[in-house]
């Protein structure tokens, strides 16, 4: 056991959780457990599942420590949480502190994150190696009026991570997306033209790759499919990205009235 690294994957019910858990289960000196609210629709053969809902952080206290997971010598912590939300009237739709950032999406990108991490740190051995992975987007250094609080939830994690980087000395990766191809993202954007959608698939083979690479105790990286057509002026039009996501979204303008309903949906699972 003690030669066995462990991964643990969150969001394990989402595709690209579950391509994640598929890659390292394939090689045998990996134990892998796979943390999601609900259970998956297909459970892979070699990999564990456990019910978590990481916004009870007590619930997942109780339940990382009888996992005794303090015999692994590394444990592998893939953060594949975070909901998304087309914020079409450019603010928050529940922001009780005011703060900005709309209530939901931040205790999902932040709080799960932060109670899975400090369940493991709590019961793993000073000499466990830790590494993390986790998510944002190539969209968040623009600001994009109608994801701010996607966008700033993001910072938030990806400052956490630089800190924990330095302070616990722990290795963490942050991989920032284009588009990517899932059941979310199509739900919320059925008419997109998915051409130069990423695959949860390339994410998983690019990032691993990437990191294995890698030497830096905190590294930030892009994974992008190129669109020629692209333009990186798109992210400073807000009337453009507007007209864009409304046709995705199948929403129209009439009489030059928007539908005033808050579009939402998960980004990562």
């Amino acid at each position: 056991m003690k030669n066995k690294s462990l991964v643990i994957v969150s969001g394990a019910s989402g595709k690209l959780g579950e391509i994640y858990l598929r890659s390292f289960s394939r090689q045998n000196f990996y134990k892998c457990i796979g943390i999601s609210r609900r259970n998956p629709e297909k459970k892979l053969r070699d990999v564990s599942y456990l019910k978590i809902d990481l916004l009870n952080r007590e619930q997942t206290k109780k339940k990382i420590k009888n996992l005794k997971i303090e015999c692994y010598e590394k444990i592998w912590i893939i953060h594949c949480i975070g909901k998304f939300k087309f914020e079409i009237n450019r603010k928050p739709e529940f922001d009780k502190n005011k703060d900005g950032i709309d209530d939901i999406i931040f205790d999902s990108n932040i709080k799960t994150f932060l109670n899975l991490f400090s369940s493991i740190k709590e019961n793993i051995s000073k000499n466990t190696n830790l590494e993390i992975i986790a998510f944002g987007s190539v969209s968040d250094k623009y600001n994009v009026p109608f994801w701010e609080s996607y966008t700033q939830s993001k910072n938030i994690l990806r400052e956490i991570l630089k800190k924990i980087s330095l302070k616990e000395k722990i290795k963490c990766n942050f991989v920032n997306v284009s588009t990517t191809n899932t059941g979310n993202e199509n739900l919320l954007r059925p008419f997109g033209d998915k051409k130069y959608w990423l695959s949860p698939r390339e994410i998983v083979e690019e990032s691993l790759k990437k990191i294995s690479e890698n030497k830096r105790r905190f590294f930030e990286f892009n994974i992008i499919k190129n669109n020629p057509s692209f333009k990186r002026n798109y992210y400073k039009s807000p009337n453009k990205i507007l007209a864009k996501w409304l046709k995705e979204m199948g929403i129209e303008e009439k009489g030059g009235e928007k539908n005033e309903t808050i579009i939402s949906g998960l980004n990562t699972n």
